[in-house]
């Protein structure tokens, strides 16, 4: 995180340091114990199951410590469930992070919070997962993009997100141009939202569905 390595423990200063900076669920370590007592249950059948905990941990971490001791080594295999390759599971993604945010969007205070974790959602859902399909030359995988595009313009109005533009893609000028054309593209096919679910059921079987407790300050 960008932040000094410290114990951070005044309230406000916490959660604004969090709610801009907290990345990858596995470079931290979590009590437990914050899990049992706020109902904070992680979903199951599904992967990226991290996803939803990037919305609500900030609400609920009242301090913590960043050092720069190295306390163990995060091996990450090519051949690993998230690195090797794209399948139908690849889209719980989308999945996860949708209701991250509908639950984080609960527990904000003003809308410079709300604001943030939309940032965070777009990135996750659309431009992280939607970047996947972006080839060098129009291919299948551009229609694909164009779907995740369609659904994101959908949840817009759901959650006032932003659009999206050449400044808010990351990358190479020629990948902005290209990504830029598949949310274009999204403007001229149909919805598919039963294709997602299609993903769903070949991946698990099942729905996606998140037990947990409703949010609490």
């Amino acid at each position: 995180m960008s932040c000094s390595s410290a114990e951070y423990t005044e309230k406000n200063e916490v959660k604004q340091i969090l709610l801009e900076n907290f990345g990858r669920i596995w470079a931290k370590m979590i009590r437990r114990k914050l899990l049992l007592e706020n109902g904070i249950l992680y979903p199951e059948m599904c992967i990226y199951e991290d996803n939803p905990m990037v919305f609500l941990y900030p609400f609920y971490v009242k301090s913590f410590m960043k050092t720069d001791v190295v306390g163990y080594y995060h091996h990450e295999e090519h051949e690993s469930v998230t690195r090797s390759g794209i399948g139908p599971r690849f889209f719980d993604r989308m999945y996860t992070a949708e209701h991250g945010l509908k639950y984080g969007l609960q527990l904000c205070a003003n809308e410079k919070e709300r604001d943030i974790l939309r940032g965070k959602f777009t990135r996750l859902y659309f431009l992280n997962t939607a970047g996947q399909f972006v080839d060098r030359v129009p291919s299948k995988n551009w229609l694909i993009a164009g779907k995740i595009a369609k659904q994101y313009r959908k949840l817009m109005k759901l959650y006032d997100l932003e659009s999206v533009s050449l400044r808010n893609i990351g990358g190479s000028l020629n990948f902005r141009v290209r990504f830029l054309a598949t949310w274009v593209l999204s403007y001229f096919i149909l919805s598919d939202p039963e294709f997602f679910e299609a993903q769903r059921m070949a991946a698990w079987g099942r729905g996606f569905h998140w037990e947990r407790t409703e949010p609490t300050q």
